[in-house]
C-alpha cells in the first residue's frame, strides 16, 4: 500500500512540475506575415498591407478612433514630409496610398509603376512606420470625419444611410454597432493623444500582413519585411464578440426625408462565418437569389429587368 502511495505522490509531483514549467514558458510573439505573388514582366507593383484591427476595436466612448488614426497614416504627413509635400511627390508618379477600415480589419492599398517603386516605397514606409501626427493634419481629418457623419452620410447617401440604420438595429450595444467613422458625439471628443496611443497599441508586428504582387525585384520583399520588423512585437487579442440581439418579431425604423426615392434595407443577424460548413452553400444560394448586379439572379430579373428598380 505504501508503494502505491509513493507512486501517486511521484506522479503528482511530476504533473505539478509540468504545469509549472508550461506556465513559465514564454510564448513567442507572432511573426510578421507576408503574402507574395510575383509576376515576371508585370510593370506594376501592388501593395496590400492588412492590419488585423478595425472599428470594433474602438474603445467605448471613442468610436471612430481606429478610422481617424489610420486616416492620419494614409492622409497625413510623416515625420520627414508634410502631407502637402507627399502629395507633390506622389502626383508625378500617379501614386496614392488609400485605407479602408472595416469592423475587424483595415487595409492600406497602393499601386505603383516599377520605375517608381523605390521612390514610392520610401514615402509609404515613412508614412506608416514614422507618422508625423501633426496637429494640422489631425484637425483637418477630424473635421472631414465629422462632416461625413453630420452632412454627407445623412444628406447625400440615402442608401448607405438606410444600411447604417439597419446596422444599428442589428448590433445594438455590440462592438459592430456603430459606423466605422464613429458617431458625431464620440468623434468630437477624440484627441491627438488618443490617436497616438491607438497607433502605439495596435500597429505592431503580429497585427500586420503584407501583401505584394507584380513585377517587383526578387529581394524587395526581404527589404519590406526588414523595415516593418522595426515595429514593436506583439498582437491585439482576438475579439470575443457577444451574440447580436435577435429581433422580436417584425421591427421597423423609418427615417423621414424629403427625397424623390426611398431606400429600404432589411435583414437579420446569423451566426454563420466562413469557418462554418454552411457558409459556401449560403453563398451559392445568395448568388442564385439576388447577388448584386448579377444578371442571372432571380431578384435581378424580377426587380431590375421587369420593373426597372434598384436593389443590392
Amino acid at each position: 500500500m505504501k508503494s502505491i502511495y509513493r507512486r501517486l505522490i511521484i506522479i503528482l509531483l511530476i504533473l505539478g512540475l509540468s504545469i509549472v514549467f508550461s506556465a513559465c514558458v514564454k510564448k513567442s510573439p507572432p511573426p510578421l506575415r507576408t503574402e507574395l505573388l510575383p509576376v515576371d514582366g508585370n510593370p506594376f507593383v501592388s501593395f496590400r498591407i492588412l492590419l488585423k484591427v478595425g472599428s470594433a476595436h474602438d474603445p467605448i466612448g471613442k468610436e471612430g478612433l481606429c478610422y481617424l488614426t489610420l486616416s492620419m497614416l494614409a492622409n497625413g504627413g510623416s515625420q520627414t514630409l508634410s502631407y502637402k509635400e507627399i502629395q507633390n511627390k506622389f502626383y508625378p508618379m500617379a501614386a496614392s496610398l488609400r485605407v479602408q477600415v472595416d469592423k475587424e480589419m483595415s487595409v492600406f492599398t497602393g499601386t505603383i509603376h516599377i520605375d517608381n517603386l523605390e521612390k514610392y516605397y520610401q514615402i509609404l514606409k515613412e508614412m506608416l512606420l514614422n507618422p508625423g501626427f501633426r496637429e494640422e493634419d489631425f484637425i483637418r481629418l477630424k473635421t472631414n470625419q465629422l462632416n461625413f457623419l453630420e452632412k454627407t452620410l445623412v444628406n447625400n447617401m440615402d442608401e448607405q444611410f438606410g444600411q447604417e440604420i439597419l446596422n444599428l438595429m442589428l448590433y445594438e450595444d455590440h462592438p459592430y454597432g456603430h459606423h466605422e467613422a464613429g458617431t458625431v458625439e464620440s468623434v468630437r471628443k477624440l484627441t491627438l493623444e488618443d490617436v497616438k496611443n491607438f497607433y502605439r497599441t495596435h500597429f505592431v508586428q503580429g497585427n500586420i500582413i503584407i501583401g505584394l504582387a507584380g513585377g517587383y525585384p526578387a529581394d524587395f520583399p526581404d527589404k519590406v519585411v526588414a523595415d516593418f520588423s522595426q515595429l514593436p512585437e506583439g498582437e491585439t487579442p482576438q475579439l470575443q464578440l457577444p451574440p447580436p440581439r435577435q429581433p422580436q418579431g417584425l421591427e421597423i425604423m423609418i427615417a423621414e426625408k424629403k427625397t424623390p426615392a426611398t431606400a429600404i434595407s432589411m435583414g437579420f443577424p446569423i451566426q454563420i462565418t466562413k469557418a462554418d460548413d454552411d457558409f459556401f452553400a449560403l453563398w451559392i444560394a445568395q448568388a442564385h437569389f439576388g447577388e448584386h448586379r448579377q444578371h442571372l439572379s432571380w431578384l435581378f430579373q424580377k426587380i431590375r429587368e421587369e420593373r426597372g428598380q434598384n436593389y443590392g
